[in-house]
């Protein structure tokens, strides 16, 4: 901190404290840091009833992260939802979410653990916001180009298909007005 007067004092229990002057007073100050010891992973392996070997967070942790950057009400989006951590945490705090997952473990473990938050599961962070379950989870499967390309070969006639496989504008063109007509 630049421009301030910096003292140690022996603070309770014979703990040192930083005193720094801001606007003139002494004042106890403490450098912010981007380490934080006091989220432990205690019991992280029982939250939300969805094991997963490496990657899930602690809900203390996506709580902290939320509190900070939103309020009540707010929408949380969460790209690579994994275990269901950031929906799980995000509901017990009131807010709104969005979760993305494209991994083959949906339904196992993110979809799992999402219903078991809703049904009031009380791991994690459930006590500190009184959690005891509600709320209602929309979930949708988005169709892979894959998909659509094997869905393609049952609507198309052995004429269509030599010309479509033969030309691959045609073929991308064929595959977008088929996914757009599907959405229609």
């Amino acid at each position: 901190m630049p421009n301030s007067e910096h003292r140690y004092k022996s603070g309770v229990y014979g703990a040192l404290t930083k005193l720094v002057i801001i606007g003139g007073r002494k004042v106890t100050a403490e450098r912010a840091s981007d380490i934080w010891v006091d989220v432990l992973p205690n019991d992280l392996h029982n939250e939300g009833g969805v094991e997963l070997k490496k990657g899930k967070k602690p809900e203390a942790l996506l709580s902290r992260v939320i509190e900070m950057s939103s309020v009540d009400g707010d929408w949380v989006l969460d790209f690579f939802g994994g275990s269901g951590t950031t929906a799980a945490a995000a509901q017990k705090m009131g807010r709104r979410w969005i979760v993305i997952e494209c991994s083959n473990y949906f339904d196992s473990k993110t979809l799992r653990r999402t219903k078991n938050t809703l049904w009031g599961e009380q791991r994690g962070i459930s006590r500190n916001f009184s959690w005891t379950g509600g709320g209602m989870v929309k979930y949708q499967r988005l169709e892979s180009y894959e998909d659509s390309l094997n869905a393609l070969s049952l609507d198309r006639t052995s004429s269509q298909a030599a010309l479509i496989d033969a030309n691959r504008s045609i073929r991308e063109s064929y595959v977008l007005n088929y996914m757009l007509d599907m959405e229609a």
